[in-house]
């Protein structure tokens, strides 16, 4: 099982919030292992202008806003925490400050000290998709994504995209602990026609047997 999962609070609506919480700490559960929710509070440089009164407008608006922002971002990890407890799942949180463009690097780094990192993703934000990528490519561990909209993933029915690459073998070896709590596990065999010879889903379907995951 996927023991120490990293929850990235991001992509997070105030009004859909309760259902996106509870999703996450449903599908830790069914993950098995505690969750480390990070909160991210962008840094923006004050804005400066030359007359002194606007100086000082927008100074103090600068730090209401940041004011707001950070009792936001508090409220939501309060609630992460508590969405937690209510599915059993052990949890821990922190907030960190960083300018826009260091967060996806920010959070592979994080990502290198966990088993897994869970995101929930919404197609309409680039942001989000961007600091997945940067995981993905930058952390050296799997990442799971959850549709925002999806339900709470119970991962009885998992599906094994394979193609015999090297990309397709870490992924597969990764979501391991996953294959082998499903119900029903089944391997589609992308091939290239251009390529040459490799062991199809029938092969992967035998090394499963091997392991006691039935596959089809």
């Amino acid at each position: 099982m996927f023991s120490d999962i990293l929850v990235p609070l991001m992509n997070v609506p105030d009004d859909e919030s309760q259902a996106i919480l509870e999703r996450i700490a449903a599908t830790a559960g069914t993950l098995g292992g505690a969750v480390s929710g990070i909160a991210v509070e962008i840094e923006y440089a004050q804005p400066v202008y030359m007359y002194a009164d606007a100086v000082v407008f927008m100074s103090q608006a600068f730090r209401d806003a940041q004011s707001l922002n950070h009792a936001r971002v508090e409220a939501l990890v309060r609630r992460f925490e508590e969405h937690a407890g209510f599915a059993g799942v052990a949890s821990e949180s922190e907030i960190v400050g960083a300018g826009a463009g260091d967060v996806p690097s920010l959070l592979a780094q994080r990502a290198r000290l966990h088993d897994l990192t869970l995101f929930v993703l919404d197609d309409d934000d680039p942001y989000a998709r961007n600091c997945v990528e940067g995981v993905v490519f930058g952390s050296g561990r799997p990442v799971l994504v959850l549709p925002r909209a999806a339900p709470a993933a119970a991962m009885k029915n998992v599906v094994v995209a394979w193609d015999f690459s090297r990309e397709a073998s870490r992924a597969f070896a990764d979501a391991m602990p996953i294959l082998r709590q499903a119900e029903s596990v089944t391997v589609l065999h992308v091939a290239d026609d251009g390529a040459s010879w490799h062991p199809g889903a029938k092969a992967l379907e035998q090394h499963l047997a091997r392991l006691d995951i039935g596959a089809s």
